[in-house]
């Protein structure tokens, strides 16, 4: 009898023993799928799953607790992955993310693809070498404008961006504008990558050729400047620049004096700009919007001068 209690007895301890040691049963750090270790400038060290690029200069670092807090990268002095290899420079130069990706969203591969669909190309070099421009833009006068200015503007973008530098990309777009004058031209792309999705872009262009509103034709080259903060690459804010030369239309009857007036027209405009395939249905919409509003304009009667 006694025999038998002290056989009960230690089988309970190894059952104990081994249940305290199986790391299936009890959670740790080291059952984690993936450990990122982040060395602070400041010697102190946080274990995480994930870090990833956030906009201006941060780095979004995932705690394995399951909380989350932003660092700026400065302040980061190396980022070793679960493989001990060492990822400082992916996650601070190149704005990659290491470790396990958020729910929901996909993982960039070591190449930089991001999926089967060409549309999630898009981001610094890191995501991908370069990505499409499709955009539709809507600006209005920022000082109100007068009779025979420019008012307001509708135009489409075609181009493309080479990822030049790891936060850097270059290219070029062909544009098309309608509105209280309409234009043709073609503008170079200058893109400084904040995050994977937002950027400021500067795009200095040369206008081919114009019409003018009223009884103003256009004269010559113009030209034309935008500065676009990008949120997304959906979504952006723009103010636009130009500068047109035109003179006046010499069918202008009511003031012949005035026929060979030449006047130069420039303006700042403010506006929203849409991208990615949103940006194609708008100016589709746009066009077709324009068409039927065009096709019920009444039409002037034809003035006879006796």
């Amino acid at each position: 009898m006694r025999r038998s209690a002290w056989i009960l007895t230690l089988s309970l301890l190894g059952v104990a023993h081994t249940a305290q040691a199986d790391p299936t049963l009890t959670p740790s750090a080291e059952t984690t799928p993936a450990i990122v270790m982040v060395y602070l400038e400041s010697g102190d060290s946080i274990q995480a799953i994930r870090v990833q690029p956030a906009s201006v200069d941060m780095l979004r670092i995932g705690r394995l607790d399951g909380t989350e807090v932003f660092l700026p990268s400065n302040h980061v002095a190396r980022v070793v992955d679960e493989r001990g290899t060492d990822r400082t420079k992916d996650a601070l130069d190149r704005r990659k993310l290491i470790g396990i990706p958020p729910p929901g969203k996909p993982r960039w591969t070591e190449s930089g693809s991001a999926g089967p669909s060409r549309f999630l190309h898009y981001g610094p070099r890191s995501i991908t070498k370069s990505f499409g421009i499709t955009e539709t833009s809507a600006f209005t006068r920022a000082e109100g404008g007068v009779s025979g200015e420019r008012s307001y503007s509708i135009a489409f973008d075609l181009g493309r961006m080479v990822n030049v530098t790891d936060r850097t990309a270059m290219g070029g777009t062909l544009f098309l504008s309608a509105g209280s004058g309409a234009d043709f031209g073609v503008r170079a792309r200058f893109r400084r990558w904040i995050s994977d999705r937002s950027a400021l872009d500067i795009s200095p262009g040369v206008i081919f050729f114009h019409d003018e509103p009223d009884n103003w034709e256009g004269r010559g080259l113009g030209l034309v400047g935008e500065a676009v903060w990008s949120y997304s690459r959906t979504l952006g804010i723009a103010a636009q620049v130009y500068s047109v030369r035109r003179t006046r239309s010499p069918y202008w009857w009511v003031d012949p004096e005035a026929a060979d007036l030449e006047d130069r027209d420039t303006g700042l405009m403010l506006g929203l700009k849409i991208g990615g395939r949103q940006g194609v249905f708008s100016a589709i919409g746009a066009s077709v919007v324009g068409l039927v509003v065009a096709a019920n304009q009444p039409r002037d009667n034809p003035v006879t001068v006796p």
